[in-house]
């Protein structure tokens, strides 16, 4: 495979479509991170979703995607949650009933 097929294969595709790096989605959703809202592919962790808004410097991060670092720990809140909670952003799926994802303390 080509650096060239490689580095496209790493870029969002279309909300009907799939690439090496996303899992297969229909739409994207909203989520709001940071108290700004994003539309990220469906049916992808939320870990996935923060490298589709940032394809340049998310896969570059200490993540290790398998949930064993636990760098990726977020906070979050679904729509019908009454407080956040911690979670890790390799282990939960996008979905567009979370309202917000902060940052873990740490």
């Amino acid at each position: 495979m080509s650096k060239q097929t490689d580095i496209q294969g790493t870029e969002a595709s279309s909300t009907t479509g799939t690439n090496q790096v996303f899992r297969p989605y229909e739409r994207l959703v909203d989520i709001k991170v940071l108290g700004k809202t994003f539309q990220v592919p469906e049916k992808n962790t939320i870990l996935r979703c923060f490298q589709y808004i940032s394809p340049e410097t998310i896969p570059y991060g200490r993540f290790c995607w398998n949930q064993d670092c636990q760098y990726c720990r977020v906070v979050g809140k679904l729509v019908d949650d009454d407080q956040p909670h911690e979670l890790l952003s390799a282990n939960f799926w996008s979905a567009p009933a979370w309202k917000s994802l902060n940052s873990a303390p740490n």
